[in-house]
């Protein structure tokens, strides 16, 4: 064994509970490696088993995974409920050439079977000679050959806090040219990118983009396009964890981070690295053709990042705040308050039908004006 396990236990500020168990194994030059990744968000359970080789520059691994993942869908009682997007298992090998200590590039070839849910259309008219479309959704299953290629770097220098100076990015792109089964080909595009500049020795500028897009043939939901979700935890905070999800996702944090305390001592124990940063998140989710899902109204229409004509965001989401996080042993503790920036909606029930009267962007009605206050487990980006 190369090192203790490591064991990593998260809350999202929903009350979600994360956590990340794993386990390395090497030989005593460490030219082979075992590494085992278990996770869990709430009851989803993934597993990940890789081997790599590294006796010579080109290193290449093969890998196992079994992969849950969910998003948050909120219903038109109200009800807000956690449903699982998919379920995939396969294999892949890989192959990566690292250019130098802080540059690679990798590229793979995997076959997996997916069940997926899809949210499907439904048609009716909702007054006025309008038609809405009202949402459900179906179980689809399919297998697939998966190429993948990725370039990334990491420059990152860190202190006893976490990243103190330096970049990291990750640019992958992954296309499956033939699907058997309910779905069709897709192509995955995914970007990180995070960067820390230092202020003074303990102070410094945080800031992350991340924009994950999927690609596919088909209606908007039936293709074989995957389905991302984003919000709360450090995404967006102030709303609710994936609380919003689509085939294109988007979303940036900026933040001041600077030192509070460095250590309050207690008779039971010790808090240490007491730190604050000032923070502004910006975001959205869609679906490819320009199409995005009203979780107010449940039903799709078309997208608006920001309303111009009432001078806010539209179906785009965003929040500024300020927080504190410290360290109580090897977990990152995290307390937030964030205000939602003002952002506009479509439709609203005039006259109580419960019919869609107005189709006219107006500032959102249930706009919280105060801050949004959470609590989270989980190290910072």
């Amino acid at each position: 064994m190369e090192s203790n396990p490591s064991v990593l236990i998260g809350v999202a500020d929903d009350g979600t509970i994360l956590s990340n168990a794993q386990i390395i194994l090497s030989d005593l030059l460490g030219d082979t490696r075992i590494f085992m990744d278990f996770q869990s968000v709430s009851s989803f359970s993934n597993v990940n088993i890789q081997y790599w080789n590294l006796k010579h520059r080109w290193h290449y691994a093969f890998s196992g995974t079994d992969f849950r993942d969910f998003f948050t869908v909120a219903t038109s009682s109200g009800n807000v409920r956690l449903r699982q997007f998919s379920r995939t298992s396969g294999t892949s090998a890989y192959l990566s050439y690292p250019f130098s200590r802080a540059y690679r590039i990798e590229g793979s070839l995997g076959y997996y079977q997916r069940t997926i849910d899809r949210p499907v259309t439904r048609a009716f008219p909702c007054g006025g000679g309008v038609i809405c479309l009202d949402v459900d959704f179906q179980t689809f299953k399919e297998q697939f050959p998966i190429l993948s290629a990725s370039f990334s770097g990491d420059t990152t220098r860190f202190k006893e806090f976490g990243p103190y100076h330096g970049k990291r990015f990750d640019l992958t792109a992954d296309y499956a040219p033939t699907v058997s089964g309910d779905g069709n080909p897709f192509t995955n595009y995914f970007i990180d990118y995070r960067a820390y500049g230092h202020l003074t020795r303990r102070s410094l500028i945080a800031w992350r983009l991340f924009s994950a897009i999927s690609n596919s043939s088909g209606d908007v939901g039936l293709g074989g396009s995957n389905i991302f979700s984003i919000g709360g935890f450090n995404q967006i905070r102030g709303y609710n964890f994936r609380q919003f999800f689509g085939d294109r996702v988007a979303f940036t944090n900026l933040e001041l981070r600077f030192p509070l305390v460095d250590q309050l001592r207690f008779p039971f124990g010790s808090i240490r690295m007491l730190r604050g940063f000032l923070f502004l998140d910006v975001g959205a989710a869609w679906f490819q053709g320009g199409k995005f899902f009203d979780e107010r109204l449940q039903v799709i229409r078309d997208f608006k990042f920001y309303d111009s004509q009432n001078a806010i965001l539209g179906d785009g989401r965003g929040s500024y705040g300020i927080g504190f996080a410290w360290f109580l042993g090897p977990f990152e503790l995290t307390w937030t308050w964030a205000k939602r920036l003002e952002n506009s909606v479509v439709g609203t029930d005039t006259d109580g039908d419960g019919f869609i009267d107005n189709l006219d962007r107006v500032p959102d009605p249930r706009s919280r004006h105060g801050f949004e206050q959470s609590f989270y487990i989980g190290r910072s980006f």
